[in-house]
C-alpha cells in the first residue's frame, strides 16, 4: 500500500476544538417535548426497545438536525456532545427509550460483546484490569487508554455524574494517520493494516468471540474511518 493523505478536512489538532460550543448541541425546551412525543408513538407500537426504528421515533423537526450531525461525525469533525435533557424528568427506561430512538436518527445499532448486546451500562463492578473476561464498560477506578471500537459511531449517555473522574478524552486518526505518512512513513505502514483481513469475520458473525487487530485508521466508503 502506497501511504496518501487522506481527508484533510477531518484532520484536527487541540487547538483547533478548544472552544466546547463548536462541538456541542443544546436540547432546548422544543426538542424535549418533541422527544416527549416520540417516545409515546414510540410506546404505541411496540413494547420491545429493539423493535423501535427510526420510524417509531418521529422527530420531524430535530431529525434533520440529527443528521447533519450524523454527516459531521462521519465527515467532519468526528464528535458532538448533546445535552440539555433534563435528567429528573425521566426514569432509566425512558432515558434508554431517548437514546435508542436518539441514535437511530444517526445511524443502526451494532453488536457490542459475545452475546450480541446491543445496549448496556457503564457501570463499576469491582473487576480488576487483568482479569481475563472484564470488559472497559465494567471498570472503575482506573482510565482507560485510546482504542478503537469496531463501529463507525460510539455513543455515550451519562446518566449521573461521578463523585470524581468521568472524564471522556478523543483523539483525531485522521491527524495522527497523516502526520505518520508526512512524517514516518514505516510507522505508517505497520499500524495502517488492512481491516478485511482483520475484522472481516466479525462483521460476518458479530457475535462471535474474537480479538483481532484493528487499524486506528482505514480506507473507506470513500476517504477514511477512524475508531
Amino acid at each position: 500500500m502506497i501511504p496518501h493523505i487522506l481527508e484533510p478536512h477531518c484532520a484536527w489538532q487541540a487547538n483547533d476544538v478548544a472552544d466546547e460550543a463548536a462541538w456541542t448541541e443544546l436540547f432546548m425546551p422544543g426538542d424535549s417535548a418533541e422527544i416527549d412525543r416520540a417516545m409515546a408513538v414510540a410506546r404505541s407500537r411496540s413494547d420491545d426497545l429493539l423493535q423501535i426504528g427510526r420510524d417509531d421515533f418521529p422527530l420531524p423537526e430535530l431529525g434533520p438536525r440529527l443528521q447533519a450531525i450524523s454527516r459531521a461525525l462521519i465527515d467532519g469533525r468526528g464528535f458532538v456532545r448533546l445535552r440539555g435533557l433534563d435528567r429528573a424528568r425521566y426514569d432509566n427506561d425512558d432515558l434508554c427509550l431517548i437514546y435508542w430512538g436518539i441514535g437511530a436518527h444517526l445511524g443502526k445499532p451494532w453488536p457490542q460483546n459475545k452475546p450480541g448486546h446491543l445496549l448496556g451500562d457503564v457501570t463499576d463492578q469491582g473487576k480488576s484490569r487483568d482479569d481475563p473476561t472484564v470488559r472497559g464498560t465494567e471498570l472503575g477506578g482506573s482510565k482507560l487508554n485510546f482504542h478503537c471500537d469496531g463501529s463507525d459511531l460510539v455513543r455515550l449517555m451519562c446518566l449521573q455524574t461521578g463523585v470524581s473522574g468521568g472524564l471522556s478524552a478523543v483523539a483525531n486518526s485522521v491527524a495522527i494517520h497523516n502526520d505518520m505518512v508526512r512524517a514516518r512513513p514505516p510507522i505508517w505502514r505497520r499500524k495502517c493494516i488492512c481491516p478485511d483481513r482483520t475484522i472481516s469475520a466479525a462483521r460476518k458473525n458479530p457475535a462471535a468471540r474474537r480479538i483481532t487487530k484493528s487499524p486506528f485508521s482505514r480506507r473507506g466508503r470513500p476517504g477514511c474511518s477512524c475508531g
